[in-house]
């Protein structure tokens, strides 16, 4: 996966080097940016090449899609502690039901299975309800 990852990073850089030096002419202009919003006064900004303005443009692009990213991450381990905790308890109660169960049957552990079996009464409704011990 790794060597697939260079090889993408590689085509990418050589692509944006590609359209750059194609398309220099274009991309080594100075150009100010205005904004007016008609409440306040407009601003420029001062003139920079173009080619920092998509430098500018993509950095900002890549923060915002890696916090996005940040916040699905908290989202998920949220999650998963949470389906952790869910499965802790659980767990726990399935060994406290056993337990209990042994207590009750009088059977040890590695018996509860023959114990199911015999109640049951039907051979083949036992493979469908038997309890490995190790759950």
């Amino acid at each position: 996966m790794k060597k697939i990852k260079i090889v993408l990073w590689g085509i990418l850089i050589a692509f944006i080097l590609l359209v750059y030096f194609q398309n220099r002419a274009f991309f080594d202009m100075k150009q100010a940016l205005m904004l007016d919003l008609y409440v306040i006064d407009a601003y420029q900004s001062s003139a920079l090449y173009i080619v920092l303005w998509f430098l500018i443009a993509m950095v900002i692009g890549f923060l915002i899609a890696y916090f996005i990213g940040l916040i699905e991450k908290f989202k998920m381990n949220k999650t998963i502690k949470g389906l952790k905790a869910k499965t802790k308890t659980q767990t726990e109660l399935i060994a406290q039901l056993r337990h209990e169960l042994e207590s009750r049957s009088g059977f040890p552990k590695e018996d509860t299975t023959r114990a199911e079996a015999v109640d049951v009464n039907n051979p083949t409704a036992t493979e469908k309800h038997e309890i490995s011990p190790d759950v």
